[in-house]
């Protein structure tokens, strides 16, 4: 499970054992967070949409936040991790190589039409995800942030973590 944009600069702030709590009072089990930006890996009857809708209502009721919250299941998650266009460079250098992650339809193609201009940085579309190579780092990208996007990213580095803690 992923949260978009908690406890960045002192905003949306969600106390992640708190939120523990509060995922396994919805019925989660094994819930286990991973680092404080809003990642989970935990197991559920419900399915993804359900449990996303119960999980958004719970944020607002219990911490005050609004924000979007994706279920990826084990598949999909395994999905995005062997669909990597850059295996070698998100092995040397992990936290260059970002997953976008959408809900429902992917980014518009906004990086085809200009590719030089956003050079050495690149996209490549995955399944429900687009893949960014940014080798300065997010935070000096010259590649827009998607706006009026449902998504959120992380960098490869957490994206892997995330594919063995839900290995067990």
């Amino acid at each position: 499970m992923l949260l978009r944009a908690v406890n960045v600069s002192g905003h949306n702030k969600v106390n992640m054992k708190a939120w523990a709590a509060r995922l396994a009072s919805l019925g989660c089990s094994d819930v286990t967070t991973h680092l404080q930006s809003g990642q989970a890996v935990l197991s559920s009857d419900l399915d993804p949409v359900t449990l996303a809708d119960r999980v958004r209502v719970d944020l607002a009721e219990g911490f005050g936040v609004e924000t979007l919250v994706l279920v990826r299941t084990l598949q999909q998650v395994r999905e995005v991790l062997d669909g990597c266009p850059w295996p070698e460079h998100a092995a040397s250098e992990p936290t260059q190589v970002h997953v976008t992650f959408v809900d429902g339809e992917p980014f518009k193609p906004w990086w085809r039409s200009q590719p030089d201009r956003y050079a050495p940085e690149r996209a490549v579309d995955g399944p429900a995800c687009t893949y960014l190579l940014l080798p300065d780092g997010a935070g000096r990208a010259k590649m827009p942030a998607e706006r009026g996007q449902h998504a959120t990213s992380r960098n490869w580095r957490t994206v892997r973590t995330l594919g063995d803690l839900l290995q067990g």
